[in-house]
């Protein structure tokens, strides 16, 4: 994402405020349909508390431009970040998918994608397949069953590096935010459900 030359100008921006939107929209339709976590569908928790790490990333690293910080150089590190502490914890594992250019040559952002075609963005949270696809538009997602740091590096350049958009980025303590979430949804998954046998 630092790799500003091929960049389009207002990409993340206009991104941010239509999945902001979009996550508004949806968690509202969820929670009028199952007023608590207790009776919520295991999708409804994980949303939710996906969200809430999305509020805390953004918490922690703000906003440029009208976007989020974090989606502005340091999205592969977190992607892989959040792959290794997912699939460390869940039975259902994720993917790293890469919004690419048609041809290949230039790579926009990195998001974690679940089975079920949702996806998880760091500064953006929880995106349905159909608004991966708007925000995808005319270039390609290339799917990633493991995080291939050496092709991530080679679109994005280093990942242990300091980012002029995100400059207060910190792998130690983005981690942190994302096992303290990644921990709740694992126990709430754990706990029983009310009207469970």
């Amino acid at each position: 994402m630092d790799r500003q030359s091929n960049e389009p100008k207002h990409f993340l921006s206009y991104l941010y405020i239509l999945v902001a939107f979009a996550s508004g929209l949806a968690t509202g339709l969820h929670w009028a349909r199952s007023a608590d976590t207790e009776t919520a569908p295991p999708e409804v928790e994980r949303d939710q508390v996906l969200n809430e790490l999305r509020d805390a990333i953004n918490t922690e690293y703000g906003f440029l431009n009208g976007g989020p910080r974090i989606n502005q150089g340091p999205c592969p590190a977190l992607a892989i970040s959040f792959w290794e502490e997912w699939n460390r914890r869940f039975n259902d594992k994720v993917s790293l998918g890469v919004v690419m250019t048609p041809k290949r040559d230039f790579a926009h952002h990195v998001l974690v994608r679940f089975a079920d075609g949702s996806a998880f963005d760091g500064g953006n949270g929880v995106m349905s397949p159909q608004l991966q696809a708007l925000c995808v538009a005319d270039d390609i997602l290339v799917e990633l069953k493991d995080p291939n740091r050496p092709l991530l590096e080679h679109y994005f350049g280093k990942l242990d590096r300091k980012f002029p958009r995100c400059p207060d980025y910190d792998e130690q303590k983005t981690r942190k935010i994302i096992a303290k979430h990644l921990d709740r949804l694992l126990l709430l998954r754990n706990t029983p459900r009310k009207g469970a046998s």
